[in-house]
C-alpha cells in the first residue's frame, strides 16, 4: 500500500523504480505480535539481499 505512492511519483516523473519486499506477518488477530517477532530477521534478510546485489553493481 505505501509503495503505491512511490510508484505514482516515479510514474509522474518518468523514473524507473523497483520494490523489494519481505513479508513479516499475516492478517489475523495476532498480526502485530507476529510482525515484531519476525521484524529483525526480515531486516537482516533484506540487508543481505541488497548488499549482495550492490556488490555486483559496483564491480
Amino acid at each position: 500500500m505505501e509503495f503505491f505512492s512511490i510508484l505514482q511519483v516515479a510514474k509522474a516523473f518518468e523514473l524507473p523504480v523497483i520494490g523489494i519486499f519481505c513479508v513479516t506477518n499475516h492478517t489475523h488477530s495476532e498480526a502485530q505480535k507476529e510482525f515484531f517477532a519476525n521484524h529483525k530477521a526480515a531486516i537482516k534478510r533484506l540487508e543481505s539481499y541488497i548488499y549482495s546485489k550492490s556488490k555486483n553493481f559496483h564491480q
